[in-house]
């Protein structure tokens, strides 16, 4: 939650630090789903929201130059 409030700001780490924890994130929530058949339906969709969120940090051009 931290790091979406500081993206703002339009500082480097923020984007490193958001992309680090996003992606960390989709790794244990696969070791969440191999665990659990509880959340089995919303773990890939919540994974896929995060690896785009990553996408939107990094490819479009304006995301670069607010970060650069």
């Amino acid at each position: 939650m931290v790091p979406a409030w500081k993206l703002g700001t339009g500082r480097p780490w923020t984007r490193r630090l958001t992309t680090v924890t996003q992606l960390l994130s989709v790794v244990f929530g696969v070791f969440s789903w191999t665990s659990s058949p509880m959340f089995h339906a919303v773990i890939p969709v919540v994974a896929v929201v995060q690896i785009v969120l990553v996408a939107l940090l990094w490819v479009p051009r304006p995301a670069r130059e607010f970060f650069g």
